[in-house]
């Protein structure tokens, strides 16, 4: 049995940053609006026709965090049984998301933009376990599982409107008199209950043919990592849509329900030669 802790630090992540932004619009309630022509009175460079608006730039300013203790467990007590579990509490927050997904600031003022946009990475999963037993039988023939099971993944929310007068859908709604922190809702956990049989048949002296059947999520689980419907809206109670996986009916607001969850169940018959 063994335990550890990590913990990583990740600076200087590509962001993008309108320098010429206009001055951030404080909400404390919902449905709290801007006009645009407000907004560009507030910008360094007034916008005229001809002229200007955004002034976006790629900086270096994200800031990313990592935190896990990672524990395992393993038997070898006997010669025909191999068993392990392992379990890792982990917490990884971000500034900006570095991988690009789409997930913009609520201001894009560069004075709003650090700590204030710290929040759960896409990939945060605070909780996940992963047991492995596998018996050998006699003839070479081995069976057993590979079971994973780990937290949700947490989606952002949007009002669905430009409350600020950026020209830019990225407000967060307003909940309990403050605006909501990035990424602050979670999905549905995810679980993944593998079997798998193989036998090694020894062709010559120096040559084994591995033959392999795996069966991946056998209980069929719905493994959704993302949200499609992220319109929270700029009410005080949410779209009744709000954290679907796709609405009923066309959506304009919904991405690609098929990024954002894993296969169903699936088999797969492997044939290795090895010498």
């Amino acid at each position: 049995m063994g335990a550890d802790y990590v913990r990583q630090h990740v600076a200087n992540l590509d962001r993008s940053i309108d320098l010429n932004a206009p001055a951030p619009f404080d909400r404390n309630a919902p449905g709290q609006l801007r006009t645009v022509a407000l907004a560009n009175a507030t910008r360094p460079i007034l916008p005229v026709n001809g002229g200007v608006r955004q002034v976006n730039v790629l900086t270096n300013l994200g800031v990313a965090d990592y935190n896990a203790l990672q524990t395992q467990l393993s038997y070898r007590g006997h010669r025909r049984i191999y068993a392990s579990a392992s379990y890792t509490l982990s917490k990884a927050t971000n500034t900006s998301e570095p991988d690009g997904n789409g997930i913009g600031p609520n201001e894009p003022n560069i004075a709003a933009l650090g700590e204030v946009e710290r929040g759960p990475s896409l990939l945060d999963q605070r909780h996940r376990a992963v047991i492995h037993f596998s018996y050998r039988f006699p003839l070479n023939i081995t069976a057993g599982t590979l079971t994973q099971l780990a937290s949700a993944r947490p989606f952002n929310a949007t009002t669905g409107v430009d409350n600020n007068g950026d020209g830019i859908n990225n407000d967060r709604p307003v909940v309990d008199g403050k605006i909501l922190a990035k990424s602050a809702f979670r999905g549905t956990a995810t679980s993944d209950v593998g079997l798998f049989v193989e036998s090694r048949i020894q062709a010559t002296e120096r040559a084994t043919i591995l033959l392999r059947l795996e069966g991946f999520n056998l209980l069929n689980h719905a493994n959704i990592l993302g949200r499609a419907q992220t319109v929270y809206g700029d009410a005080a109670a949410p779209n009744s849509t709000f954290g679907q996986l796709a609405a009923v009916g066309a959506s304009p607001n919904a991405i690609p329900a098929f990024a954002n969850a894993d296969p169903s169940r699936m088999f797969q018959l492997q044939l290795r030669f090895l010498f």
